[in-house]
């Protein structure tokens, strides 16, 4: 209930220790002092057994899922799954989880597509910013909000990288969401592409099987299109690349942009 919620807020708050992000950056999280696994092995010492991960299971994902379970194997993975994944995605899925033995969280929105279509339209095919915003809190942002809040996390890794988008560009290695009470830990921050296909062929590990048609990032089904159908893209960089998701209209679904606390996302959402 809207009381438990609350409740479970404030003591997130109150416990959510207080860090020197700027002296962090600068020093033991540094880009220059400090490699992509050294960064995890601190989050696991400093956060514990309030760490968790985020994962979509896109193109790159095995990189980071396979260097973190290596230094904590029963870290809890969050997947949000919007229920408008590819099916492709939910194989490779399968197929990470059974070799990594991952410890997964799934989680979904309590609406459901059908729900949500039918009371809503499909909200991702409309050119409304807000419309896109709803989408986006209510099959992801919230999703994420709530699993974080249950599963007691105050800290959560994430395999985002610099080169992606522009938002992903001004990121530090360690961030705080402020309305949703966590740190979020970045240790690919600054990788190259050439540096996840290095690490891949290392470990012997897969891409996304969408890689071999053509698609350079992997989003939901209904708004992920392979490089040579997606209008204003090329191969330059990785941030055009994104322009293969939402018509080339937006390059963030939300989860590491929306800042809202949970009553703000419940507003949204009304």
């Amino acid at each position: 209930d809207d009381d438990s919620i609350s409740s479970d807020e404030s003591n997130q708050e109150r416990d959510l220790r207080k860090l020197d992000m700027d002296l962090l950056n600068a020093t033991v999280l540094s880009e220059k002092e400090v490699s992509a696994e050294e960064c995890v092995r601190w989050a696991l010492v400093e956060f514990g057994e309030k760490l968790v991960m985020s994962t979509s299971f896109g193109m790159q994902s095995a990189v980071l899922l396979h260097m973190a379970t290596k230094v904590a194997p029963n870290i809890p993975v969050i997947w949000i799954d919007t229920g408008y994944l590819h099916k492709e995605t939910y194989h490779f899925a399968e197929h990470l989880n059974r070799r990594l033995s991952l410890n997964l969280k799934v989680y979904q929105s309590d609406v459901s597509a059908a729900r949500m279509e039918a009371l809503h339209g499909q909200l991702w095919d409309r050119d409304d910013d807000d419309f896109h915003r709803a989408y986006g809190v209510l099959r992801k942002v919230e999703p994420m909000a709530r699993a974080l809040r249950e599963l007691g996390a105050e800290a959560m890794i994430s395999g985002v990288r610099g080169a992606q988008t522009k938002h992903r560009a001004g990121l530090k290695r360690i961030t705080l969401n402020s309305a949703q009470k966590h740190y979020r830990i970045h240790p690919l921050l600054h990788w190259t592409q050439e540096d996840v296909e290095n690490y891949l062929a290392k470990h012997n590990l897969p891409y996304h099987p969408l890689k071999r048609k053509g698609y350079v990032s992997i989003g939901d089904k209904h708004s992920t299109k392979p490089l040579t159908m997606s209008p204003n893209t090329s191969t330059k960089s990785e941030a055009s690349n994104r322009n293969t998701r939402f018509n080339g209209k937006q390059q963030e679904c939300g989860l590491h942009t929306e800042k809202s606390n949970v009553a703000e996302l419940n507003a949204v959402l009304s």
